[in-house]
């Protein structure tokens, strides 16, 4: 799983912009998210750990997001998985393998140190070093980015988004419509005001 080439070109997103979307499979169980269920506006982001665009809207601009939006019970954020390569892929199940409690923790530390592992042939000794300073061992590190039924579920994860109209990354939806683009924060507003979130 670990090899498979999940796109022969990757497909990043350099502006925003929108799109129809097909079916966008319903929140469920299986996903990451932050937030109230009973939030007005719902936003599901689609991206990769080696998009550098989604690096920086992750690190610049989410933040924020959570601070004015998510913590005050305006919106309900959920992140999937949008693997462009197979470092994202081993990025990713290194994330989720940590459990629901770290996964935000380890998600931030990835993206944010994105230049230092996401750079190397192989990322797992980087990543490791990432698994050992949030407080999860070697050898668990190395199991997670081994274990082939993760990198499936993941995989899915892309494959569905892939059903939904998600060419590249990041791809927001807000209540069901597609914007695809780093967004700045002022546009990120703009598009949840349209979804319906208030002030």
């Amino acid at each position: 799983m670990r090899r498979i080439l999940l796109m022969s070109v990757c497909a990043i997103a350099f502006g925003p912009g929108s799109a129809l979307a097909g079916s966008l499979p319903p929140v469920g169980p299986e996903d990451q998210v932050k937030g109230l269920a009973t939030a007005p506006v719902t936003v599901i982001e689609y991206a990769s750990l080696t998009c550098p665009h989604c690096g920086r809207w992750e690190t610049d601009v989410f933040p924020q997001v959570q601070k004015e939006w998510i913590d005050t019970g305006k919106i309900r954020f959920v992140f999937r998985d949008f693997p462009l390569d197979g470092s994202a892929l081993k990025a990713a199940q290194l994330a989720h393998c940590t459990g629901d409690q770290r996964f935000w923790g380890f998600l931030q530390a990835e993206f944010g140190n994105q230049a230092v592992w996401a750079r190397s042939g192989d990322p797992t000794e980087e990543l490791v070093k990432i698994a050992k300073l949030g407080g999860v061992s070697e050898a668990k590190a190395r199991a997670c980015m081994a274990d082939d039924t993760l990198a499936k579920a993941i995989f899915g994860s892309r494959t569905l988004g892939e059903e939904a109209g998600v060419k590249a990354t990041p791809t927001f939806f807000f209540n069901g419509k597609l914007i695809e683009g780093e967004l700045p924060y002022e546009d990120f507003v703009k598009d949840l005001h349209d979804a319906g979130a208030g002030s």
